[in-house]
């Protein structure tokens, strides 16, 4: 019986099972490629997910702050009333941080305000925390001989106790029946208000009222527990007592009673100012949230509220927290556009790594597609075998590194998010099946020619879109609209990938031609390592001229975000010095010329100017309402001095110098700040206080001297033109330190010599700011730390990234680069000289890169920072002029160049021990790997 001939043909599922089963066991071999794909897609997978994220994390953080920065009384939600409530006890027993006693008076209130809180919407009710409240009598004269005129007010709370610390006697446990009475009203009082009017614990002092005198009683003194509190904003005059101007001024300050005898006050039908509040949270405030707590903010304070079914007078409140919101959110704009520039370049970067990590995984594998190919398994099933497992792997990468960026803190995960997610997932298959389709191609030459045809459409594309976007975003500016759009110019984000694409082309294309000029020279020389190398070097590796365009775009994102970065910090410090005005700025004092000339003569002092404001005056123009403005009258000749060489000094005008006595009818002549010449409308003629005036030079920009808002600066020979009132007593003062001088030391020094008068009659004492303490408090604004933090991981990650690209180039290029020097050496090459030869091959990428680099880099700051708005991280004043730090500079170039010198190192060793560990290497055979130039043009691994 004869036996059945086995078919010469295998079946198709058989052939498809064998040629998985042998892919699957090719994939084993190269455990190493394996980990790397994993490796680099879950990274990538983390920065997809957490990059969206951290920015709208950034945005929350600006509005967080900003919102905290206001004063309280612009963002807390208040209803100012008369006192006119529905009093009683709670049904809930005793509410938090009240005595029973209080809690019998205000309870009923404070049962109300919760409720009504819980019918708010939920964005809202949880942007603002629980209710808070106060009510307090007029002030009204209280007089004792010897002392400052004073006006007292009795100020009821039931939470008091809470708020502050008791320094001497105790708490009032008291209080009369009716006022006014002849039992005296037992009340405490600020220490600062108590020290000011002389006031000492167990005295009387009268009070009258609308029934008549009443005696208080002091019983105990305090300070605040937490003197920044927002409470302290809306109890007015009782932290600290308020010195109304006048000869001789009065003491205004408001004092704790007993807050369970506020009936009597209803009673006796006192005028009375209340206020209750909602406090915003800060913290409990997103950037997604902002447009529904806007909108839900003005809707609460477009009619009048009922709290539950009381018949008293329902509550207005009012609020300007939707401004700072929408206001906020429009200045966070820059930091996005900012933190978008910063990390699309990297990102670019990223994309490169991952296409080297692609090739090298292709060629890893090329043994086996070909013996996939011979036993006749077609191009795309080749593609197919490849790219399925590997798509399973970098979904699973990708799922560990969404997953792992998901735990970290940040804003919500959105669709930008999972889009790139799955870009980063399906990746590595895509582009592995595309190199893996090119192995054993046929028709080099008409593909050679395609290739070459899209090359120059791609540059030529490259080119339009760079000229288009920087034409476009140079006519409507970065930000293309109206800021209440909050989001960012894409066009404009997009615009240092387009230069930075536009110049690695750019080098791509002079690359060649100047190694081949400098092969020529090796040529002429008598180093076989120069020759060899730069051969090598110009005829390419399997990589191709990606580790080029890889080391270019690292170096360049490394120096542009060093190059914002610095840029950034001189606009600080220019803001810091025009907000500071001189080296030392001194406030809330009161100094007269003759105290300004003592401070004068202190050692290391070399400049003083005082500054007279008064923030009360009327500035009228035709056409428009009086506008209230602030005055600064100063000596411009000393200010000029004093500000000499200080970056965002006040740009005086010589007209300001006229002599009084010259001013024709148009008055005295005036600098406006932005905000009144934008009222004013060209408009040069004005009345301030009643007495005309006219408008020279340029408006004032930013927050020169602290000041924002309406604000008018005249010098001090024009004082009686403008009926200044007290024009040689100066509020705040100017100094510039000597060379060499401490500026620490002579602040002290300063608070030393200030008389005792100073602080006449505020109660507050003088303040000192330096250009560095102002530099650290703008740097406490989340955009600017981000901003700085960004640009510090973007150098770092750029170097990453670009060691990760030479060490795959090396990788790529180690079997032809150890075939080279191992022929070389079969025929007598040294090791020195086989290290030589590495080393040569490398140098071009290295000097490519960072001068190419450099170039870009800089190149791309000019461009990019002439179209981004840096103002709004240095409070308004002019677009900071591009800034270098030598250190930071010097140090990024240095740790690229230590990356280039230690890989180049690593690989020269590699090439030489392997030669030397088979010196007895196979000669190669023609078009093979190991020729002593490289690969040879057939090699269909090349990429040209």
């Amino acid at each position: 019986m004869s036996r059945r001939r086995p078919s010469p043909r295998l079946s198709a599922a058989a052939r498809s099972l064998s040629s998985i089963r042998l892919l699957v066991r090719a994939l084993a071999a190269f455990p190493a490629v394996l980990t790397m794909i994993m490796a680099v897609t879950v990274a990538l997978a983390l920065l997809a997910t957490t990059l969206p994220r951290a920015i709208d994390g950034v945005i929350s953080d600006i509005v967080q702050h900003d919102v905290a920065d206001a004063t309280p009384l612009n963002r807390d939600v208040t209803a100012d009333g008369h006192g006119l409530y529905d009093l009683g006890s709670s049904t809930a027993g005793v509410p938090e941080n009240m005595t029973a006693a209080g809690a019998a008076v205000w309870g009923r209130l404070d049962d109300q305000l919760g409720a009504f809180r819980n019918t708010l919407p939920d964005a809202l009710r949880g942007a603002i925390g629980d209710a808070d409240f106060t009510a307090a009598t007029v002030p009204t004269l209280s007089s004792a001989p010897g002392i400052l005129p004073a006006e007292l007010g009795l100020r009821y709370d039931p939470r008091y106790l809470s708020r502050i610390t008791l320094t001497a006697g105790r708490a009032p446990d008291t209080a009369p029946p009716s006022l006014a009475s002849t039992d005296p009203l037992e009340v405490i009082a600020a220490d600062s208000t108590a020290e000011k009017i002389d006031w000492a614990i167990g005295q009387q002092r009268p009070v009258q009222l609308t029934g008549g005198v009443q005696q208080l009683v002091l019983v105990g003194t305090f300070t605040a527990v937490d003197a920044n509190a927002g409470y302290w904003a809306q109890a007015t005059a009782t932290k600290q007592p308020a010195v109304l101007p006048g000869t001789p001024p009065t003491v205004q300050a408001m004092v704790f009673a007993n807050p369970a005898g506020y009936p009597a006050v209803v009673d006796a039908e006192l005028p009375v100012k209340s206020s209750v509040w909602y406090p915003a949270v800060a913290e409990a405030i997103t950037a997604e949230g902002v447009p529904d707590i806007a909108a839900q903010t003005r809707q609460l304070t477009t009619t009048e509220r009922p709290l539950g079914d009381s018949e008293k007078p329902w509550l207005v409140f009012t609020t300007r927290l939707p401004e700072v919101l929408e206001e906020s959110l429009a200045r966070s704009i820059s930091t996005q556009a900012v933190l978008t520039l910063i990390i699309v370049s990297p990102i670019g970067l990223a994309l490169i790594l991952e296409v080297l990590v692609a090739r090298l995984a292709a060629e890893r594998l090329r043994p086996s597609l070909a013996l996939l190919a011979a036993r006749g398994a077609s191009r795309r099933q080749r593609a197919a075998v490849v790219g399925l497992p590997v798509l399973l792997l970098g979904l699973g990468a990708a799922a560990v590194g969404c997953l792992s960026g998901l735990l970290l803190p940040g804003g919500a995960f959105g669709l930008t998010g999972v889009v790139a997610v799955a870009v980063t997932a399906v990746a590595p298959a895509v582009l592995l099946a595309g190199f893996t389709a090119q192995i054993g191609s046929t028709a080099d030459g008409a593909r050679g020619r395609v290739t070459r045809l899209l090359r120059l459409a791609g540059e030529l594309l490259v080119l339009l879109a760079t000229i288009a976007a920087l034409i476009a975003t140079g006519q409507r500016g970065s930000t293309g609209g109206a800021p209440a759009a909050a989001s960012v110019d894409l066009l404009a984000a997009a615009i240092p990938l387009l230069l930075s694409l536009l110049g690695c082309l750019v080098a791509l294309r002079v690359y060649p031609v100047l190694v081949r000029r400098w092969l020529d020279g090796a040529k002429r020389g008598r180093s076989i390592g120069a020759f060899v190398g730069l051969a090598r070097a110009i005829r390419g590796g399997t990589a191709g001229l990606l580790p080029v365009l890889a080391v270019i775009l690292g170096v360049s994102v490394a120096v542009f975000s060093g190059l914002l970065s610095a840029t950034l910090s001189s606009g600080l410090t220019t803001a810091a010095h025009a907000a500071v005005g001189a080296d030392i700025s001194i406030e809330n004092v009161r100094l007269d010329q003759a105290a300004l000339q003592d401070l004068r003569a202190i050692d290391g002092v070399a400049g003083v100017t005082g500054v007279a404001i008064d923030r009360s005056q009327k500035f009228e123009f035709a056409g428009h309402s009086p506008l209230n403005a602030s005055v600064l009258l100063v000596d411009s000749a000393e200010l000029a001095a004093v500000q000499a060489g200080v970056p965002g000094r006040v740009p005086l005008d010589d007209a300001l110098l006229a002599p009084a006595d010259t001013a024709d009818d148009t008055g005295a002549p005036v600098m406006v700040s932005t905000q009144l010449s934008a009222a004013l409308d060209g408009d040069g003629s004005a009345e301030l206080n009643g007495q005309p005036v006219h408008v020279v030079a340029a408006p004032l920009a930013g927050r020169q001297l602290k000041l924002d808002g309406n604000w008018v600066l005249v010098d001090r020979a024009q004082s009686d033109a403008i009926d200044f009132v007290s024009p040689d007593v100066s509020i705040r003062v100017l100094v510039r330190v000597a060379d060499g001088a401490s500026i620490p030391v002579v602040a002290a020094r300063l608070s030393s010599a200030l008389p005792a008068s100073a602080t006449a009659p505020s109660s507050t004492a003088p303040s000192f700011s330096t250009v560095a303490q102002t530099v650290t408090q703008l740097s406490t604004n989340p955009a600017v730390r981000d901003v700085h933090a960004a640009a510090g991981i973007a150098i770092l990650g750029a170097a990453l990234i670009t060691s990760l690209a030479l060490i795959l180039t090396l990788l790529l290029d180690g079997p032809a680069r150890r075939g080279a020097v191992a022929l070389l050496a079969s025929v007598g090459l040294s090791r020195r000289q086989g290290a030589a030869i590495v080393r040569w091959e490398i140098t071009p990428l290295g000097v490519a890169g960072l001068a190419g680099g450099a170039l870009l880099g800089a190149a791309l700051s000019l461009v990019v920072l002439g179209i981004v708005d840096l103002r709004p991280f240095t409070g308004g004043f002019d677009q900071p002029a591009i800034a270098a730090d030598p250190w930071l500079s010097g140090g990024t170039i240095a740790l690229f160049a230590a990356v280039f010198l230690g890989t180049g190192a690593a690989a020269a060793r590699h090439a030489t021990r392997a030669a030397r560990a088979t010196p007895t290497a196979r000669t190669p055979a023609a078009g093979s790997a190991g020729s002593p130039t490289g690969i040879p043009p057939t090699d269909p691994g090349r990429i040209s």
